[in-house]
């Protein structure tokens, strides 16, 4: 039923893989399997970018959140880690970004 729904989506591939694996990660919380009680929920960013009618994908080394994108490829994804989230994932803050790209 799940590959079903996906299918249906109008998701691209990682898309549709973020997904599955959001809701296995899930799985594992529930059965109380994950690793770190303080680890926050990795796949959170991406489903609320996708909540929010938002899109990720991968093409040629680079990793695409909406229009923006971040080279994979030269300095690999842990250049870019932070240990503080960039932005809140609260209602309020995303709804910030989206009118100051809006505005744009």
């Amino acid at each position: 039923a799940l590959e079903r729904a996906l299918e249906a989506a109008p998701l691209n591939r990682v898309m549709r893989d973020a997904c599955e694996r959001h809701l296995a990660w899930a799985a594992l919380e529930d059965a109380g399997i994950t690793a770190d009680d303080d680890l926050p929920p990795p796949y959170e960013p991406l489903v609320r970018l996708f909540e929010r009618g938002g899109a990720f994908h991968t093409e040629h080394g680079w990793a695409y959140v909406g229009h923006r994108g971040v080279p994979t490829r030269v300095k690999g994804w842990e250049h870019y880690h932070r240990p503080d989230p960039i932005t809140a994932l609260d209602d309020d803050a995303l709804d910030a970004l989206d009118a100051a790209d809006a505005a744009r």
